[in-house]
């Protein structure tokens, strides 16, 4: 029976590595950045290295044409409705964190850097692929398979003992 329990516990380990959720780091830092992060992940976006004293503005692409997503003046704020509770600016190391992203995150951004003063320093460009989350499916596919192979171990040490206690009995 110990091998049962090893495998047991080997599945159980193997299975939390998975359920991590994905995050990702990006920088914006050069112009023309493409950031990659699973549905349902984090992202942080460093845009800056210190945005204290600065201001910004983040407008996505749309076909309608560009929305204002968030503005940095003398506080952080959202604009968008989508993106409200799952964004975060870290002004210290100018970095903005998305949580929870979804599809609809996907596209085009700008960010654009103005002076305490209000003159635009510069414009980053920054392309979000949210892409597919196989975790779950990933998951899924190793507990079936270790729990197949805990069976097919369960079922060899049962006729193991069967075949062993005939052989005591004859």
């Amino acid at each position: 029976m110990q091998p049962a329990l090893v495998l047991l516990i080997t599945v159980i380990g193997v299975s939390n590595a998975f359920l991590f959720a994905g995050e990702s780091e990006c920088s914006a830092m050069q112009d023309a950045a493409t950031c990659s992060v699973p549905l349902g992940g984090t992202v942080y976006i460093q845009v800056m290295r210190n945005a204290s004293g600065h201001q910004l503005r983040c407008k996505k692409h749309l076909p309608g044409g560009d929305t204002t997503m968030f503005s940095l003046k003398r506080e952080f704020t959202v604009d968008d409705e989508a993106l409200e509770g799952r964004t975060q600016f870290f002004i210290g190391n100018g970095t903005l964190k998305m949580d929870k992203v979804k599809y609809t995150d996907s596209g085009e951004y700008n960010v654009e850097v103005f002076s305490p003063d209000g003159l635009l320093l510069g414009v980053k460009r920054i392309k979000l692929d949210v892409i597919a989350n196989l975790q779950p499916i990933v998951i899924s596919v190793s507990v079936v398979a270790s729990l197949l192979l805990l069976l097919l171990l369960l079922a060899a040490y049962c006729v193991y003992s069967k075949t062993r206690k005939r052989a005591r009995q004859q």
